[in-house]
């Protein structure tokens, strides 16, 4: 093991050439072009991504492949899972929103109580609380 100061030496085992730093590593020196695949076990951080042949109606995921922009907004195949933010009507739900696997009712559901269902208290005076809540499971 060789000093801070020493020249580095290629008998020592951390040795590397500069050409083996620019063909095996990704610097931050000068702009890049990564052939094949390269693998990170940490966060990137990256100004873009260019998939070669990609339109900018498209989308890339996370497993390389694309996605059409439209499949997001509404012109995809199957939207019925989703309610667009703009330009329709309010989507009116009375009772309890139930998200689980099954159809049938479950103790490890989700249940998402609607606005018209939640029944408020109202506080006359300090400490007093006038009307009564009964919960029911």
């Amino acid at each position: 093991m060789q000093g801070v100061d020493d020249e580095p030496s290629e008998e020592d085992e951390d040795y590397i050439t500069r050409g083996e730093v620019a063909t095996q590593y990704i610097g931050k020196w000068n702009d890049q072009q990564i052939i094949g695949t390269k693998s990170f076990y940490a966060s990137v951080t990256a100004n873009g991504f260019i998939k070669k042949n990609g339109t900018n109606q498209e989308v890339l995921l996370a497993n390389g492949s694309t996605k059409p922009l439209s499949d997001f907004s509404g012109g995809g195949d199957d939207m019925s899972n989703y309610i667009k933010k703009t330009g329709t009507d309010i989507q009116i739900i009375n009772g309890i929103l139930r998200k689980g696997e099954d159809e049938e009712e479950e103790q490890e559901d989700d249940d998402y109580i609607t606005r018209g269902r939640i029944k408020y208290i109202k506080r006359k005076r300090k400490k007093i609380i006038l009307y009564s809540i009964r919960y029911r499971k």
